[in-house]
């Protein structure tokens, strides 16, 4: 499900690939990113879309193809990227600044004007792209590991996309046709993931809407909100025992101090005291252990204090 509340993001998708404009799309972690230009492709242009996960242990052989043995002798295979070409697919690199930079040079010719790729372990074949190949690259700048472009890689791509997390009513109206939680428990899910993502103080990692699509799953089948939090939000956004800290706490003191709150989905709803914090979860117990950390809870106030 593509959700593209100012239609911006799909536009300029249609629009660069009319005019075989390589495109760049930026954002966090599970915004949305892939999901467009699927949308765009397969669901608007009816055409097939060949995903590339790119990662740091890529090599040539990755991008353009390489020897291998078949009937007692050695055959040369293409790659996805060469087929995608000769084909006239749609390619799209995902998470491509984890790419090697020694690589970034073997584009330059597949992304400009010339649009070929020279294949010289397999005699110096040219491979020139069908009129209809497009390539399209998402990335998250800034992330860990990843690996800087040069001027001539980054000036290749004549469209750049930026993305970021829905607003918080449609990314809830998300999570409910997706999962079938409440209304009530999805913004619950949204207003807490936003105070972390905003809390840049925090130092922790993106909150993906996948991420919160899990969370609401499990609450959505009558687990405890922070039960089911354990089993997703924690172990996919927290790390360290100090991550794991942080957002228990910052779960602790978002969620109501007092009354009750709903916090099961579909059939199941089960009705709590949210001022009774549900038990320690086996996994992380000294993570939680908020008397022995009075340094991260006066962090955590000062970073969730100016956040509106």
């Amino acid at each position: 499900m593509f959700i593209d509340p100012s239609g911006r993001v799909e536009r300029a998708l249609r629009t660069a690939l009319k005019y075989n404009m390589p495109i760049k799309l930026v954002g966090p972690t599970s915004c949305g990113k892939t999901t467009a230009v699927r949308h765009v492709v397969c669901d608007i242009m009816n055409k097939d879309l060949v995903i590339i996960n790119c990662n740091k242990d890529m090599n040539s052989e990755d991008l353009k193809g390489k020897y291998v043995w078949k009937d007692g002798k050695a055959v040369w295979q293409n790659s996805l990227l060469v087929n995608a070409m000769i084909k006239g697919e749609v390619v799209c690199f995902e998470e491509m600044n984890f790419l090697p930079g020694e690589l970034q040079s073997e584009f330059h010719s597949v992304l400009d004007h010339r649009k070929d790729l020279v294949i010289t372990e397999h005699e110096g074949e040219t491979i020139k792209a069908h009129p209809d190949f497009r390539a399209v690259c998402t990335m998250n700048e800034g992330y860990g590991h990843t690996v800087s472009w040069n001027d001539a890689m980054r000036g290749r791509w004549k469209c750049v996309i930026k993305m970021d997390y829905l607003p918080a009513e449609l990314e809830s109206k998300l999570l409910v046709e997706k999962t079938g939680v409440s209304k009530e428990n999805a913004d619950t899910i949204v207003m807490v993931a936003n105070k972390l993502r905003k809390s840049k103080d925090l130092d922790i990692p993106d909150i993906g809407t996948r991420t919160l699509e899990g969370w609401a799953e499990f609450i959505n089948d009558g687990w405890a909100i922070r039960e089911a939090a354990e089993h997703t939000l924690i172990g996919l956004c927290a790390y360290t025992n100090d991550e794991q800290f942080k957002v228990w706490t910052t779960i602790d003191f978002l969620l109501p101090k007092d009354g009750t709150k709903t916090i099961g989905g579909g059939v199941q709803q089960t009705t709590v005291n949210t001022a009774v914090a549900s038990p320690q979860p086996s996994g992380i117990t000294v993570a939680r252990a908020a008397d022995s950390r009075p340094d991260l809870i006066s962090e955590i106030q000062k970073a969730l204090e100016p956040i509106k």
